[in-house]
């Protein structure tokens, strides 16, 4: 069970709320609101010249020939990421390191930093960007969790586009944890969350979730590979009605279980996880005099826990435990 990270000074509140997984938003444009290691594409304009770019990568991390290692560190040291929220990354992932806390991190390949990803060099800069966070947070925080993208059914790419995303920064950070393994003795297990929908799981999964599902096994150069995962998880949003329906949580998530399974047999089905639930949304509340503070709202509350855990959700994060200005 987890909460997502709003503005993370005071460790303490952390510790005394008892939760042991966290998700925290990253902004590629904030890590990188330009290119950190220009020319864009650093010269690759093929297949070929795409994997001879990514063994050298992989033989060699931390060369500054490869990242810009400098200014990345920097950024995550110094950066105030604003938003909704406001965190400093390094001072929240080390708070939230020192509490035992599992991290996930949403880092969105949003087209206003990856343009379509269908040039090489496109495809280059996005596979890159991923592997440079996910060896960076792994070696220095242990990060294994990760999400590619944040409600891309709410007005996000194509899903042929979001494939290519999801499956070139699936192998990113795959190659990444398994490169921090190596290096450092660590045994880290990468777990990518998709697709991360909003809405109702019975009007997204026969589009988003089968769309990941049924590629599970592909990757990015288009390859059909049992042993590759796409995904780890299947992950969801879902918030309640006006008023909520505690019942409709489990109801939903049993059969988005049953959908997964129907279209992985006989395959293990992917776990199900939740990354944000509330009673209600953000916006709804900012309208009301209530808060989950509130009797009616905190036992509504409770009751979508327990229906959602009832139906064996295997990951839990609630967003938000209070609304920020």
């Amino acid at each position: 069970a987890g909460l997502n990270v709003s503005m993370l000074r005071l460790g303490d509140w952390w510790r005394y709320s008892g939760v042991t997984g966290a998700r925290i938003f990253i902004s590629p444009t904030q890590i990188e609101p330009a290119d950190e290691l220009p020319p864009w594409g650093y010269g690759v304009t093929n297949q070929a010249g795409f994997l001879s770019r990514k063994a050298l990568v992989r033989s060699d991390p931390w060369n500054t020939a490869y990242f810009n290692w400098p200014y990345v560190s920097n950024r995550f040291a110094t950066h105030v990421f604003t938003g909704t929220d406001y965190i400093v990354a390094d001072y929240a992932l080390s708070t939230l390191q020192q509490l035992g806390a599992q991290i996930l991190i949403n880092t969105t390949a949003t087209a206003s930093k990856f343009t379509n990803v269908v040039a090489w060099p496109d495809q280059w800069e996005l596979w890159h960007y991923y592997y440079e966070e996910a060896f960076y947070l792994g070696s220095q925080y242990n990060v294994q969790r990760y999400q590619m993208y944040n409600e891309p059914d709410n007005g996000g790419p194509t899903g042929t586009n979001y494939l290519t995303r999801l499956q070139l920064a699936s192998d990113a950070i795959q190659s990444a944890i398994a490169d921090v393994n190596t290096m450092y003795g660590k045994s880290l297990t990468p777990m990518i969350l998709a697709p991360v929908t909003a809405g109702s799981v019975t009007g997204t999964y026969n589009t988003w979730g089968k769309l990941v599902v049924t590629n599970r096994h592909i990757n990015f150069l288009g390859q059909s590979n049992s042993a590759f995962w796409l995904v780890q998880k299947y992950d969801y949003h879902q918030y309640g009605g006006s008023p909520p329906s505690p019942s409709t949580f489990g109801a939903n998530l049993s059969y988005l279980e049953g959908q997964i399974s129907a279209s992985m047999a006989p395959e293990t089905p992917l776990p199900a996880t939740i990354s944000e639930f509330n009673v209600y949304d953000g916006s709804v509340f900012n309208g009301l005099s209530t808060t989950l503070d509130t009797p009616a709202n905190y036992s509504a509350f409770g009751a979508i826990a327990v229906n959602l855990i009832q139906n064996a959700i295997n990951e839990i994060y609630c967003f938000k435990i209070s609304q920020t200005v």
